[in-house]
């Protein structure tokens, strides 16, 4: 079992002629309950409770572009440094001691397109990839839908 939050906080700055800034911070904890499994064959392992604080701190950069029906279309680069600060995720096979700890800090370069449908209805696609001490994410691919009340 686990649970989470995360709270992302930041502010839209109009540059002119459509381009944008939008510095933010993201602060997300999560905690997860290990297991230990038992096979027939005799195998064993058991993984510690997972814990994680990570922080964020970064910037969008984009531009607004006006589309003749009245939608909007948002290209965006996002540059950002993240930090783990929790050190754990030790896992043990048959007494044996594997180090799976994240701790750390990485940045993270991303790029994407926002299309806004309406006021309250957004699709959005981006391309992430981050690199640090003790992890590279290679490029990865997000789609999503955003709706607004």
């Amino acid at each position: 079992m686990g649970v989470g939050a995360s709270a992302e906080f930041g502010r839209n700055i109009d540059l002119g002629q459509g381009y944008f800034v939008e510095p933010y911070t993201q602060w997300s904890v999560v905690s997860i309950q290990g297991e230990d499994y038992h096979l027939d064959n005799g195998l064993q392992a058991r993984g510690d409770d997972t814990r994680s604080v990570l922080g964020k701190a970064g910037a969008t950069f984009g531009r607004t572009l006006q589309l003749g029906n009245g939608q909007q279309v948002q290209p965006y680069v996002r540059l950002a440094y993240a930090h783990e600060f929790i050190r754990n995720n030790e896992v043990k096979v048959n007494d044996h001691r594997f180090d799976n700890d994240l701790s750390g800090s990485r940045a993270e370069l991303g790029m994407g397109v926002a299309i806004n449908l309406n006021e309250r209805m957004q699709l959005h696609a981006d391309f992430d990839y981050s690199n640090g001490e003790k992890i590279e994410q290679p490029w990865g691919a997000n789609v999503g839908f955003h709706y607004s009340w």
